[in-house]
């Protein structure tokens, strides 16, 4: 049975069934999935949740092309095993293996990810021609909520922007950066769409990219709209050329937009103030010398802070590093050693072979897209925002003819994976809202019975013992709550700094300041320029009166620049 949905320019006149309708929507709900004020985690969440959904299903499409002999699904799957196989040997099996809330790389992520991929090569032929104009609406909303961002001054709320800078539906100004640079290449490489509709939104990306701030974006932006360019005629190359002039129009016209708004930071005002490349020399190499510490099963996706922390110097913590939060570090900026790093060589060797296998299969504007995408991951994270994308339109943009039997109804050995991915995607979802409605009370039993529903989470378990410590002013007799989930945190993920620094905050002021300095020992071992560790070690040091251990502090801080009169 199909729909009485018909296209409307740019997309094909067809008449799609619900299967089609489903699939055209994947992208769209990638691009715009935004739970703020509703969720804890208002981005991350809904991405997480749409991506585990279709990938459970997407492994069983991945196993039907595997048993129909199609080569770049062999590929894959022996991807995914080695994912799996090479988290089980990372040091941290479980972390690994599901990671935790809010950070966005795992075995989990990455399997359900090859999934998705699997998924798109079963999209009906109807669907697949439509898709990049599906696309392009995901991609356009995003652009109008970044642009208002700026225009508007958006600084609070639900659709702020973040560091002055626009981010659309994303979770951080480089991900929207990426969207647009590949949204303008997709709409530049559309050779079925009208000429002076695809200019208008290549100018519009062109100009959605600046206003991320993203200088990555905007120079790969650029190249890959340049690139649509080989492959024309004689007779229409001069008019095509016009693109990358539409797309640097846009750049252009944001800094005119940026000069009436109070604070924005484009990436000409950043390129303006003569900003380096934030430390990722550095980092690329810390990051080479963890992969010869486990050059074989590599240690773990979203364990790349873990595997270089040690390694980090004052001046690069100084520099580059000196807010653990916002400046963790656990990703590699750089796709190729980030890999390297999580699985090892063997696995980095496999993933190239998934590329160039699925990548030269490729045909269409979609490969615009993804080729923009991926040419900002060698410098900026794959993430929940672009890696499901770019998986789902690479399997998509395989030509049909290389795959006859494309998808029409939902087979019913699909159908307790469907189920499977349902109940996790509603889990995931309802674990969040409960924890929000929580969190919004400060009501931490709440919240301990939420944390149920993420089992060993060093970030929830976290948010829990915070809200514990707070009940703990007005009750001494909280505290038994407080030590507990701390500990749970640490336990869950014991090689973060961070978490056993927010330990000895807790400790100090319960007055127990052997155990605090004892927690505070435990993260300088782990990395041991950690700036928040030794502002603490110092404040410690001046409770207990310890002249010692503050010579000591302050000698560390001074250089790690801090000002401080003993410097």
């Amino acid at each position: 049975m199909t729909s009485g949905i018909a296209s409307i320019a740019p997309f094909e006149i067809v008449r799609w069934n619900a299967i089609d309708l489903l699939a055209l929507a994947f992208p769209v709900a990638l691009c715009v999935a935004h739970g703020q004020g509703l969720l804890v985690f208002g981005s991350y969440t809904p991405r997480l949740a749409l991506l585990l959904a279709a990938g459970v299903v997407g492994l069983v499409a991945l196993l039907d092309l595997v048993r129909r002999g199609d080569s770049t699904a062999r590929v894959a799957a022996v991807v995914t095993a080695w994912i799996v196989v090479a988290a089980v040997f990372s040091g941290e099996p479980l972390l690994a293996l599901k990671g935790t809330v809010g950070r966005e790389s795992s075995a989990l992520i990455m399997v359900a990810a090859l999934g998705v991929w699997a998924l798109g090569r079963r999209v009906s032929v109807s669907a697949s021609r439509a898709m990049p104009a599906a696309v392009l609406i995901g991609v356009g909303i995003n652009s109008i909520v970044g642009i208002a961002q700026i225009v508007f001054d958006i600084d609070t709320g639900v659709f702020a922007g973040q560091f002055d800078r626009a981010t659309g539906l994303t979770t951080n100004p480089v991900y929207f950066g990426g969207l647009m640079a590949a949204g303008a290449a997709m709409a530049a490489g559309a050779r079925s769409w009208s000429f002076t509709g695809r200019l208008a939104a290549t100018l519009v990306f062109g100009l959605a990219a600046n206003l991320s701030g993203s200088r990555v974006a905007v120079a790969v932006g650029l190249v890959a709209v340049a690139l649509t360019i080989v492959g024309e005629t004689s007779s229409t190359r001069r008019r095509q050329v016009l693109a990358p002039v539409a797309f640097f129009a846009g750049v252009l016209l944001a800094s005119v937009v940026t000069a009436t708004s109070s604070g924005a930071r484009s990436t000409t005002e950043r390129l303006a103030e003569g900003q380096g490349g934030g430390g990722r020399l550095q980092v690329w190499k810390y990051g080479l010398s963890a992969i010869g510490d486990r050059p074989f099963f590599g240690w773990g996706f979203g364990r790349f802070r873990a595997a270089t922390q040690g390694r980090y110097s004052a001046e690069f913590v100084a520099n580059h590093a000196s807010d653990d939060v916002r400046q963790a570090w656990f990703d590699a900026h750089n796709v190729v050693l980030g890999v390297a790093v999580a699985v090892g060589l063997v696995g980095l060797v496999l993933f190239v072979w998934f590329a160039l296998s699925a990548g030269t299969r490729m045909r269409g504007p979609l490969v615009f897209f993804v080729v923009a995408l991926v040419g900002t991951w060698l410098l900026q994270p794959p993430g929940l925002v672009t890696l499901p994308l770019v998986m789902f339109l690479a399997g998509v943009a395989v030509p049909g003819a290389e795959m006859p039997e494309r998808i029409e109804r939902i087979p019913r050995r699909y159908a307790p994976a469907l189920l499977a991915g349902l109940i996790i995607a509603g889990w995931l979802t309802l674990g969040d809202l409960l924890l929000d409605a929580a969190a919004d009370d400060i009501d931490a039993a709440a919240m301990e019975d939420a944390a149920v529903l993420f089992p060993r989470d060093a970030v929830v378990a976290d948010l829990v013992a915070q809200a514990w410590f707070v009940k703990e002013e007005d009750d001494e007799s909280l505290r038994p709550h407080v030590r507990e989930w701390s500990r749970r945190a640490i336990d869950n993920e014991p090689d973060r700094p961070y978490l056993w620094r927010r330990q000895a905050e807790r400790l100090m002021t319960f007055g127990e300041y052997d155990d605090a300095r004892d927690a505070l020992d435990a993260a300088l071992e782990l990395e041991p320029w950690h700036l928040q560790s030794w502002e603490l070690m110092r404040f410690l040091a001046l409770i207990v009166d310890d002249e010692e251990l503050l010579g000591v502090a302050e000698s560390k801080l001074c250089a790690l620049e801090v000002q401080l009169d003993a410097c």
